[in-house]
């Protein structure tokens, strides 16, 4: 059994926590390397597909949020793996929120 594999995206922007959604978040047809390509911009690298790969994603749209939700994992004992904070933020900014984290 693979291990549940969590991310917390934090970025006041709702246009880019959608973006990291719908690339962490593909269905069972979807090329994440061309999604990620037409997204971001760039060639994607031709390799062979490899099993699609589903993450437990949460989404927090300030700062504050995000360490309240690291904190309720952390109590969950279901720690992220990753997250991917945005530097610049109104409130705690991505440093601040870096460093709580």
């Amino acid at each position: 059994m693979m291990k549940e594999m969590r991310i917390l995206i934090v970025d006041d922007d709702p246009g880019v926590r959608d973006a990291y959604q719908e690339i962490l978040s593909p269905g069972d047809s979807v090329d994440v390397a061309a999604k990620g390509a037409a997204l971001f911009g760039g060639t994607p690298v031709s390799e062979a597909p490899s099993p699609p790969r589903q993450y437990d994603l949460a989404l927090a749209e300030r700062g504050e949020v995000g360490i309240d939700a690291v904190k309720a994992a952390l109590e969950q004992h279901r720690p992220f793996a990753v997250a991917f904070v945005d530097m610049k933020m109104p409130g705690i900014d991505g440093a601040e929120t870096t460093r709580e984290i």
